[in-house]
Order: structure tokens, then sequence, then C-alpha cells
């Protein structure tokens, strides 16, 4: 069976063995949702509204972050020298959205605004007293899918846990982790693909590199960098995603509570 690495292209839904490798039943779920997603586009007239990224000019210093990081050399620079989306080339991954420094950047329906809003409402969902509070970002075409079916296994997760989906690991900006933080938040898990198997190219390498950024924004808050953590974390790996939370959950409760919760 051919190995679709980077299934790019829309329309195109990779399921089953393609992504990696599953037992039976895995396959049968993978299959399921691709499923799912391709029935938009059989029979009939499907329109959809894209959530093309917009630009707010006001916040915007033209540092070119969007540019340079854009898998798919989706921006170009109008007359102001303002970045400007073509729509024919963007894939709505939110890279742009994550990468850029003064939050200028916001994706359709999934802005760091609106991120930065659920983190809040869950700072103050906490169903375990005296358990660490853990929040994953994860992306919604893998890492979104382990955390899923560890749930539907009924495998023993962190009892304070919660995952929101994001569009891909490379969408979310620092200042929403730094937000998790501030809200008191204990502990955020970045969940992205693994290397050359990310569905926008490189978004699981830009999180990585984006680490010394957020390492500056934690030393002026005076949190320790161990609250944080980046997982490559494949559409089958269920169970490696229980094994990751509890793990991390040990760790923050090692750290002791997020002095903003106390």
């Amino acid at each position: 069976m051919h190995k679709i690495k980077n299934p790019v292209r829309t329309g195109i839904y990779a399921c089953g063995a393609c992504r990696g490798p599953m037992n039976v039943s895995q396959s049968v779920e993978s299959a399921r949702s691709a499923v799912v997603q391709s029935l938009r586009l059989m029979g009939g007239t499907v329109r959809v509204e894209p959530p093309y990224p917009v630009l707010d000019r006001t916040r915007c210093d033209k540092c070119k972050r969007c540019i340079e990081e854009c898998p798919f050399a989706a921006f170009v620079f109008d007359e102001q020298g303002f970045p400007v989306p073509d729509l024919a080339r963007c894939r709505q991954c939110g890279i742009c959205q994550g990468s850029c420094p003064a939050v200028a950047i916001a994706l359709g329906n999934a802005t760091a605004r609106q991120v930065s809003a659920q983190l809040e409402a869950l700072s103050e969902r906490a169903p375990v007293k005296g358990e660490p509070l853990l929040v994953a970002l994860l992306c919604q075409n893998d890492a979104a899918h382990a955390a899923a079916d560890a749930a539907r296994l009924g495998l023993a997760l962190p009892p304070n846990h919660f995952f929101l989906r994001v569009p891909c690991a490379g969408a979310v900006n620092t200042a929403s982790i730094a937000d998790a933080l501030a809200y008191g938040i204990d502990g955020v898990l970045v969940g992205g693909c693994r290397d050359g198997q990310c569905h926008y190219v490189r978004g699981n390498e830009l999180v990585r590199k984006r680490s010394g950024d957020l390492a500056e924004k934690l030393r002026k808050m005076r949190m320790d960098e161990g609250r944080v953590r980046f997982e490559a974390i494949e559409v089958g790996d269920a169970r490696r995603y229980r094994d990751l939370v509890r793990g991390f959950a040990d760790e923050l409760a090692g750290l002791g509570p997020n002095p903003f919760r106390i």
C-alpha cells in the first residue's frame, strides 16, 4: 500500500494504514472519520465558508514572520507593506496566527482570542480538588483523535484533564499559552504530528522553533518552564497519550499549584 506522508491537497482524506501503524479497530475508526469528512463533498452543492486569516492592521508591525513561516507561500505584500493572504493558496492551517508575535492575525473560527476564552473557562473547572489542572491543545488531524480514542476506550486519564482541538499545533500562539498559565492552569500540553507527517508540512517543526520565545515569556512570568510541554502524537497513540498526560500530571503535582491559582 502506498503511504501518503503529507496529504495536503483539499479533498484527499487518508485513513487506516496510510496514516500509520494501526490495528483493525483503529483502522475502522480512522476510516469512519475520513468518510464523515468527505461527506460534505459528496453529491449536491455544498457551500463552505473557509476560515481565512484576517489581519488587524492596527496591531501589525510588518515583522514578516507570517510570510516566512507560511508553508504554502500564501502571503504577499500590499502597496503599504502589509501581508495579505492569497486565498487561492491558503489552506487555513493557522500557522500565520501562531507565528504572529503581535497577535495581529485571526483565523476564522479558531482565533487566538477564542482559544484564550476557552482556556479561561476551563481554568474555572477543576472537578477534583488538589489535583493539577492540565489542558492539552491538540492538532485536529492526529493528536486530538488519539485523545478522543483514549477517552472512548475508558483509559485512566488525569481527573482534571481537558483537551481542545486546534487546526494545527502551529496555530497555537505563545500568547495563548501564557494566558492559560495566567488564568491559573497548572500545565499546558501542545500536541502535533510527527516529523514528516504534518498535514500542513511543518507545523510541528515551527512549534519547537517558537519554544525560545515562550521560554522568555515564562521567565517574565516567573513560571517554571516544565509547566509547558510539546509532544508529537499520532492518530493511533491513544495509550501513549494516556501515558503522556498521566506522567505530565505527576510532574505538575511535584511542581505544586500554579502560583496564579493560590
